[in-house]
């Protein structure tokens, strides 16, 4: 099964040439190229001096004045006195451990106005699938620092690259105390500081073999079977990374603008030339070509199709020799044809169902809000759970006004919002399906009801169903079944935290409408990845990839439901295009 994963822009070529037309043989052996003629390379060296210049002169440690952007922005203010143990703290973080000793691939800026802000950019390190990525973190210094240790934020862009780091931004670790470890593992107060920290972070989460991060597979490591499924899990995670690379390039952290644009400037050959080992058949992590051991066509087929989507963010960077793609499929994957078609390739060709989009409505949906507020909601499940004329106390409020200004800012493409203004406690979201999942495409609406006692309890959410049971967690009676809402049993970092809780529609998305979602359901949680679970959760059929011809062809039940109910689905375009 090919899965195709989200954010990626089709347009899947093939040729013997690498991505990017680069010259590939540095260190990778390659095959002749039939276009060879006609795409003229460029040499990897070849990067302009103003960004390298940049880069030298980066300091990996300076203050910046405000952190408008920051995660933890709402959490305190400028003109609060801290106490003498704390701010000397802070500054001998900053001084001895920060400024002076700092490794080259760890980058931080520190907030004068605001000493309880700290951000840390960190690269991925070769060997690594994290490899050339860039990873942003938001650290706060409580009141009680350094008592108890600091609050570290990741900046996710709602992808999971890792069993600590979670797509809420949560990092899970013993030195965080986020995560149980023996007593030398954890924060000590007289001993521990923010480099330990952010080294910590690079040496224990982002490396060779995250998959082992998780405790209960850790007893696996070096056995046939953990090594096997170590692999599997590293090939998601590069994949991840790449959409990383272009969340970070499309909205860059302040104060690391021009350095997020200089860094992929720099590395952007170093990236395709890696891609290129990968589709290939090199192991990840590696860039060399020709190993013995030769990556999935599932691995191979995702990095190419995705990395058209990383090239396109290269040249809005400037890069040079990058324009000039390839217009067939990399060597190796094989082209489909679909013989009905005269001989054309399915991945460029629209079939007959396929409508013009009509260009006004791609503009309306460009300039659509993604959050905003409307004056009422006639049609919403908890409208009679209150009235316009109720008054709230001040704290409910201001609760409210905090999170729409979060979901007004940082609310991912795929995800909208509209809040009600005569009714605060009213609120409706729309998920788009995330490609590379069975829900690809699809909107999935959530009506929001805010009780009296929130945040104290956490918000009611209800789906529109349609009388569709969709998900073990989605019940066609629209109950959502979530740890996060209290309607499902979970540990307790899993449930609603009061002070802590926000990212509610990002769980939703990235926890309930996954994947995989045979496996939400706990009692056969157990089997995923066992040739036991694997064949129930696809039921044969390779849903989640637009990739037609595979060996492994979707059951005929499953094909025949599809073409039998795209009429209907057709009709409905015709209604709104045609």
């Amino acid at each position: 099964m090919w899965d195709i994963p989200a954010d990626l822009e089709m347009g899947m070529s093939t040729t013997d040439q690498p991505w990017g037309c680069l010259n590939s043989s540095s260190n990778i052996t390659s095959k002749p190229s039939r276009n060879s003629s006609s795409h003229p390379r460029a040499p990897v060296e070849v990067v302009s001096s103003a960004q390298v210049n940049f880069l030298r002169h980066f300091k990996r440690f300076d203050t910046v004045e405000d952190f408008s952007d920051h995660h933890y922005v709402s959490k305190g203010n400028a003109s609060k006195q801290h106490s003498k143990t704390w701010v000397k703290k802070v500054q001998v973080d900053w001084k001895i451990f920060l400024e002076n000793n700092l490794p080259e691939t760890i980058s931080v800026r520190a907030c004068e106005s605001r000493m309880y802000l700290m951000r840390a950019v960190i690269i991925g390190a070769e060997g690594t699938p994290y490899h050339d990525g860039l990873f942003f973190f938001d650290i706060h210094f409580p009141d009680n620092y350094p008592s108890v240790p600091p609050m570290v934020h990741y900046h996710s862009g709602g992808l999971r690259i890792n069993p600590n780091l979670y797509s809420s931004g949560k990092v899970c670790l013993s030195l965080l105390g986020t995560w149980n470890g023996n007593p030398r593992e954890q924060w000590l107060p007289q001993e521990s500081t923010m480099l330990q920290l952010l080294v910590s972070i690079q040496a224990l989460i982002l490396n060779q073999k995250p998959y082992f991060n998780e405790p209960a597979y850790e007893r696996t490591k070096g056995t046939p079977s953990g090594e096997a499924y170590s692999k599997v899990y590293s090939e998601n995670v590069y994949i991840s990374s790449l959409r990383t690379m272009v969340y970070g390039m499309r909205k860059p952290p302040k104060h690391f603008e021009e350095f997020v644009r200089s860094h992929y400037f720099e590395r952007a050959h170093d990236i395709l030339k890696a891609a290129n080992g990968y589709i290939d058949g090199a192991p990840v992590c590696s860039i060399v070509k020709g190993t013995s051991q030769v990556e999935s066509m599932k691995f191979r087929t995702e990095v190419a199709v995705f990395m058209k989507t990383v090239v396109d963010e290269f040249v809005k960077l400037g890069v040079n020799e990058l324009e000039d793609i390839p217009e067939q499929p990399p060597a190796g994957i094989p082209e489909v044809i679909d013989k009905k078609n005269k001989g054309k390739s399915i991945l460029n060709y629209q079939p007959w169902w396929f409508p013009n989009f009509s260009s006004k409505r791609t503009s309306a949906r460009a300039n659509f809000k993604r959050f905003d507020s409307v004056q009422h909601f006639s049609d919403h499940h908890y409208v009679s759970k209150g009235n316009a004329s109720k008054q709230h106390s001040r704290y409910w409020a201001n609760k409210i006004q905090a999170d729409w200004k979060i979901l007004e800012k940082d609310l991912p493409e795929t995800i909208f919002v509209r809040a009600c203004e005569s009714r605060m406690d009213l609120m409706r979201a729309v998920i788009i399906g995330a490609e590379g999942t069975p829900y690809h495409d699809g909107l999935f609406f959530l009506d929001i009801h805010f009780p009296d006692t929130y945040p104290s309890v956490a918000p009611m959410v209800h789906y529109h169903s349609g009388g569709l049971t969709i998900n073990p967690n989605l019940y066609n009676s629209g109950h959502v079944c979530l740890s996060l809402l209290g309607t499902w049993y979970g540990n307790t970092r899993e449930n609603w935290l009061p002070q802590e809780s926000t990212m509610l529609l990002v769980s939703i998305q990235g926890l309930i409408l996954n994947r995989k979602p045979y496996y939400n359901e706990p009692f056969v949680g157990w089997t995923k990845w066992t040739p036991l679970g694997e064949p129930f959760s696809k039921d044969g059929a390779p849903v989640g990839s637009i990739v037609k011809g595979t060996s492994q062809g979707g059951s005929m039940k499953f094909r025949t439901e599809v073409a039998v109910f795209m009429k209907t689905v057709v009709d409905e375009f015709v209604v709104f295009y045609i």
